[in-house]
């Protein structure tokens, strides 16, 4: 079989755009964004106690399990009662949806506004004991939600988890 050149470049040429959307796909981050806003404590801690605060509840066993595993890979252990450091996981969050004009002549194909809102778990510290928070951070992603969507909950777990794991990076 012989193989001509245009032939040959239309082969690289897809070789080339499969490698490199595989491995944009493999690449591509969580898009939660994590930020140290204090950090720097002194002390021997391993174990912690979770609080959360005005987080959905139906998020609530998503946040929990992933920010747990960040912090057991971290060293530490959970402990439900006479932890070294309380941790509170409270939700934020920012409505960034624009007014909607309707149109006379508009047909929708499902009922219901489209939300665009800023996500945010901040992540606060304290030590046994003292009522001063010692460490804070967060994660927040920009959500674009409409009508009849619903959460992901295997990928929104390990893109948790991996948010948390940064933040809690030099934890």
């Amino acid at each position: 079989m012989k193989i001509t050149t245009k032939l040959r470049l239309n082969l690289a040429f897809l070789i080339v755009s499969c490698s490199v959307i595989l491995s944009s796909c493999a690449t591509k981050p969580s898009s939660i964004a994590s930020t140290v806003t204090l950090c720097c404590f002194d002390g021997q801690y391993t174990s912690f106690m979770v609080t959360t605060r005005n987080i959905p509840e139906f998020l609530v066993p998503h946040i929990v399990a992933s920010f747990n595993s960040a912090m057991s890979i971290k060293g530490f252990q959970v402990l439900p009662a006479n932890a070294d450091l309380l941790i509170e996981l409270r939700y934020e969050q920012d409505n960034l949806s624009q007014i909607r004009e309707s149109y006379d002549f508009e047909e929708r194909t499902a009922s219901g506004d489209s939300l665009r809102f800023l996500a945010r778990i901040v992540i606060d510290v304290s030590v046994k004991g003292d009522n001063r928070v010692v460490w804070s951070g967060n994660v927040e992603r920009i959500h674009n939600v409409g009508p009849g969507e619903f959460m992901h909950t295997g990928k929104a777990s390990v893109a948790l988890f991996d948010a948390f794991a940064k933040v809690l990076q030099d934890f």
